[in-house]
């Protein structure tokens, strides 16, 4: 695994090329590991990233996907409860089309 992981929060403005070539691009330079969270750009950069992982199905292959649940996504609060968490997670990996994310945190 790289020492450097790509962050993806800000890539919600982009479009699904755009995020492709932003995932070869950071390939080619080494980087292994790309960090999201469900509350990143509404869900869309998850999305981004799920949409560009079928587009292109080996660069799921080319990186760790880590991915954080536990901020409202109405702007309450956090909420780690085994149910939101389980909720979140489903719609997570909906949004990534990747099977399973190899790291999975509580934001926060």
């Amino acid at each position: 695994m790289s020492r450097i992981v790509l962050g993806l929060m800000r890539i919600d403005s982009m479009n699904v090329d755009q995020v492709t070539e932003l995932l070869h691009f950071a390939s080619s330079k080494g980087i292994t590991k790309i960090d999201l969270a469900d509350i990143y750009g509404g869900t869309r950069c998850e999305s981004l990233v799920g949409e560009a992982f079928e587009k292109d199905r080996s660069l799921r292959e080319r990186f760790l996907v880590q991915t954080k649940v536990g901020i409202s996504l109405d702007g309450v609060g956090y909420d780690s409860s085994k149910d939101y968490l389980i909720r979140h997670v489903q719609n997570s990996l909906s949004r990534l089309r990747c099977g399973h994310p190899d790291s999975l945190l509580i934001h926060r």
